[in-house]
């Protein structure tokens, strides 16, 4: 019995170490992740000329494989871009419908958007909806 405890507290030091170590690394997004991970709230249209401002729900997303323009994509090697744009469908709560293309692939069918007179697509939470001045 004294054997398989002195083992079990030997083979137990190691494992307490990595956990200690493991606990106290913290982690830093290199230059590379931070630069090309897409901003979750808000994208920019394409091409925002033509778009109409106000809210609405987006109806469907459809992936327009490797369409980012050239000015979008420069860099290349590991840290390069998304090369596809993602086109959504919108049903504005004005009842007009627009399609707008964004280089950000957070939106999904059914969620509601604002798109800004500057040409963003920003996405709208039940808690802005909801919230009190």
């Amino acid at each position: 019995m004294q054997i398989r405890d002195t083992v079990m507290e030997k083979s137990l030091i190691p494992l307490c170490v990595a956990a200690l170590v493991s606990a106290c690394s913290s982690y830093a997004p290199s230059a590379c992740e931070s630069h090309a991970a897409p901003k979750l709230g808000e994208s920019r249209a394409i091409l925002p000329a033509g778009l109409r401002p106000g809210a609405g729900v987006i109806v469907s997303v459809g992936v327009l494989p490797s369409a980012r323009p050239a000015a979008y994509s420069a860099g290349g090697g590991a840290c390069a871009p998304d090369p596809n744009l993602y086109r959504l469908l919108l049903n504005m709560d004005n009842g007009a419908t627009q399609t707008v293309d964004v280089d950000n692939p957070t939106f999904f069918p059914n969620e509601r958007v604002e798109v800004t007179g500057d040409g963003r697509v920003v996405h709208v939470s039940t808690y802005k909806l909801g919230a009190k001045s």
